[in-house]
């Protein structure tokens, strides 16, 4: 997960149901799309069964009302009685694959992804041509370490719907998971081709560029996505724009990176890894006093946050200020006279003229 202001640490905010990365590709696919797709096909109402059971419309009416009891309780973060709720409910309606659906994202929710996949498995025993289900359990495999299990489903998924192209995009990340950059590469592409509007794809390319070295390539193909996505509220947005500042830092390109980084939201730009990379352009401007002073000015905000005053005292002892230096390494005995950091930092600063 990234960091979050330096002063604090709160929950982000869920999408549809659950806010899993797959911590590859800084998340540029997700199981959230998943989770999304299946919800919004579910039926309402009477026809939301499909396996045959005694009394359709209260099965229907139970689930839908666990549901509803879901949605309220997740906001506190305690969904126990669901969980119990829903072990009764498959108990009793064992031959019902939206249960099990069901219950395995309330297992994801609150990061049980193994029992999540085999309610996953239950799910797809009953009704095997739900390709988004096979999807999901592809990418909670995955994020399991469970190649081969992701690459079977990753795979039924695709016989069944042949012509979804998002789903060389979930195949792709598996390749790159598995170190075989120029099949995902041609999977990416082929995505393209099938729906030119795919944002991801390009993100995804600007990446495997990145990876390779070529930086260019990854500005081109990263501003591609910008521009296909066309949302400059979206948290999705935010998140390109901060790799796209990275990828021109990369490139040698630091001005063009400072203006990117600028227009975030002062929210954003307050960010530790933000502040980290609005540093790295100063530095390569020649100017390190600068990089110093981001960290000093969160540090009037949130003066006992260590992180702060380890990047500072590490950026003025870069910029040849030893008094500045050392007032900030006091600072971190002040804090915690026990960080490791301190006798790096002190050393580095006895070591200045």
């Amino acid at each position: 997960m990234t960091e979050t202001n330096a002063g604090s640490n709160p929950k982000g905010n869920l999408v549809v149901l659950i806010l899993i990365g797959l911590g590859v590709l800084a998340g540029f696919i997700s199981v959230t799309y998943w989770l999304g797709v299946i919800e919004r096909t579910w039926p309402e109402g009477k026809q939301t069964t499909s396996a045959t059971v005694d009394q359709p419309e209260q099965v229907a009416e139970e689930l839908e009302q666990i549901r509803n009891t879901y949605l309220e309780q997740r906001e506190t973060g305690d969904v126990t009685s669901v969980v119990r709720a829903l072990e009764e409910f498959t108990k009793r309606n064992p031959n019902l694959p939206e249960g099990y659906v069901f219950f395995a994202q309330v297992m994801a929710d609150t990061q049980n992804y193994d029992p999540a996949i085999e309610n996953l498995k239950k799910s797809l025993s009953l009704k095997p041509d739900q390709p988004d289900v096979h999807m999901l359990l592809a990418n909670l495999a995955m994020m399991q370490g469970q190649s081969e299990l992701a690459d079977s489903h990753l795979r039924q998924a695709k016989q069944l719907n042949p012509d979804a192209a998002r789903y060389n995009l979930h195949i792709a990340q598996l390749r790159i998971d598995q170190g075989k950059p120029d099949e995902a590469r041609q999977l990416l592409l082929t995505a393209l081709e099938m729906d030119s509007s795919l944002h991801e794809a390009h993100a995804m390319l600007g990446d495997l560029s990145a990876r390779l070295g070529d930086r260019d390539a990854a500005v081109i193909r990263m501003q591609a996505a910008i521009d296909l996505l066309g949302d400059p509220d979206s948290d999705r947005h935010t998140l390109y724009l901060r790799k796209q500042a990275t990828f021109l830092r990369q490139a040698k390109r630091p001005t063009e990176a400072l203006n990117l980084l600028r227009s975030l939201s002062v929210e954003e730009r307050s960010k530790i890894e933000v502040l980290g990379e609005l540093a790295e352009c100063w530095e390569l401007l020649g100017e390190p006093s600068r990089a110093a002073s981001l960290y000093e000015q969160m540090l009037i905000v949130y003066p006992d946050d260590w992180r702060l005053s380890v990047k500072a005292a590490g950026w003025r002892i870069k910029s040849k200020n030893k008094e500045r230096a050392q007032r900030h390494v006091n600072t971190l005995k002040r804090i915690n006279p026990s960080l490791p950091a301190i006798k790096k930092l002190q050393s580095r600063i006895d070591a200045l003229p």
